[in-house]
């Protein structure tokens, strides 16, 4: 029956209602800042209550109850801290993954598992599970560990394979911070503090960045989560309508001891399952939705792949768009709304006489008919093979020049850096063996003048 019993049993604890409202309200903050338009209206002024005036009134209230000493040691630390955690690589999200995927597989393990096997589901899946999260976290350690393809002084040579592409990125750049030259599809990562080839983003889950040489990496460590998390959620499921159709529940009558009355149907029988299962339940919905989440994240990487796009790049030809967009609606864009693409790797302004600046150079403002192709899309298959065969580890990678024109396949500039290397050594070795010649023929001479 469902008495007092089972309706506390169904009834979560405080902790449990902590943990519901702390998911709920980061979920609703992230979907607020990702998926909603905060500059202007009342999402503006939420946003400011809560970056702004929460903050200041509790510094007021710190300064007031405890003195500017106690005030100033608080707020300095909290900034560090913020700072810390906000702009600088630390393993915050890495450790929170690893309490996640251990703390809900070993919920599993507790709770689940002694059901196993029941009707729907054989005893053969508790090793499935078993290899699903170890396959997960080999997954995961790979994406952390394998570098995105850092550009320095001795790598600049295997990661000039893409051609310039104005104007999101112009040649004759170089990076402020590194002052090595801005290749096409590089970017300078704060995080990282280095340059990255076909830079994506900064993944806070993996702390590195996504790029040429991890992406695919990155792509199977969002595939197999979508993976585990799917099953684990279809594992849940099972075991749940197994116990209800082992009982019959359906056709069951529940007596209510506080009045009573006898009720049945798909809602008491589903109060009745969570009263006893809640946990499970609760895995069950977890496993839900973080499935839908990465879903969704896996999906976009790959319409990103199968359109030769980085996330970065989405942002660059997003301002390329709303350009073009004001210049065929109202002609050149004014001073004050001149606007950097690719982040100083092509500029498009305007000047007050209407003429529009590209690289700083005046020109007259285009009024083109369409926004320029992306010339790094060279068909779906070719998209993925690039991304699974990262053309910096082939060799022979293709090599472009500043002129955006392909150098000879069978002789690229990795090649050629490697044979210019090749006669150094050469030329070095013929030193050394001419000095030895010489001193030979030096003592020869010694000796013969000491015989005269």
């Amino acid at each position: 029956g469902l008495g007092r019993g089972s309706c506390a049993m169904f009834a979560l604890n405080w902790l449990g209602w902590l943990v519901v409202a702390v998911y709920v309200v980061l979920f609703t903050h992230i979907v607020i800042c990702f998926c909603c338009d905060t500059s202007e209206g009342w999402l503006l002024h939420a946003t400011d209550f809560c970056m702004d005036t929460v903050p200041a009134g509790i510094s007021w209230l710190l300064r007031c109850v405890c003195g500017q000493w106690v005030h100033d040691v608080v707020v300095n630390t909290t900034t560090r801290t913020f700072h810390w955690a906000l702009y600088e690589r630390n393993p915050i999200l890495q450790i929170f993954y690893l309490a996640v995927i251990l703390g809900a597989y070993c919920g599993i393990v507790v709770y689940a598992y002694p059901k196993i096997p029941c009707l729907l589901l054989p005893a053969w899946h508790k090793y499935m599970g078993v290899l699903g999260v170890a396959v997960c976290l080999y997954l995961w350690y790979l994406a952390c560990t394998v570098s995105p393809g850092f550009i320095t002084d001795e790598s600049l040579h295997r990661f000039r394979n893409y051609p310039y592409l104005n104007p999101l990125f112009n040649p004759g750049r170089t990076c402020h911070t590194t002052g090595l030259p801005k290749l096409p599809r590089s970017k300078y990562c704060r995080y990282m503090k280095a340059n990255v080839a076909r830079f994506d983003h900064f993944c806070p889950w993996l702390n590195q960045a996504v790029g040429q040489e991890n992406y695919r990496f990155f792509l199977l460590f969002l595939a197999g989560h979508v993976v585990l998390l799917s099953y684990g959620a279809t594992c849940m499921a099972l075991i749940l309508y197994s116990e209800v159709v082992e009982n019959d529940l359906f056709n069951a009558r529940f007596i209510n001891h506080m009045d009573g009355s006898v009720a049945g149907g798909w809602t008491i029988v589903l109060r009745y399952i969570l009263a006893r299962n809640w946990i499970i339940f609760g895995l069950f919905v977890l496993c839900g939705v973080m499935a839908v989440v990465l879903f969704a994240f896996l999906s976009y990487h790959l319409y990103l792949t199968g359109a030769n796009m980085t996330t970065n790049e989405t942002y660059k030809w997003s301002d390329i768009r709303r350009y073009y967009r004001h210049l065929r609606k109202h002609g050149a864009m004014p001073v004050a709304e001149t606007h950097k693409l690719g982040e100083g790797q092509g500029e498009v302004a305007a000047s007050s006489g209407g003429e529009a600046s590209v690289g700083g150079e005046p020109q007259p403002p285009p009024i083109p008919e369409s926004v320029p192709p992306n010339l790094y899309n060279r068909g779906i298959v070719h998209n993925f093979w690039e991304v699974l065969n990262p053309p910096s580890l082939r060799r022979h990678p293709p090599t472009f020049g500043e002129d955006g024109q392909e150098l000879p396949a069978a002789r690229s500039e990795s090649e050629a850096h490697g044979k210019s290397k090749g006669d150094a050594k050469k030329k070095k070795k013929s030193a050394s063996s001419n000095t030895r010649r010489q001193g030979k023929h030096g003592r020869h001479q010694t000796k013969s003048s000491k015989a005269d």
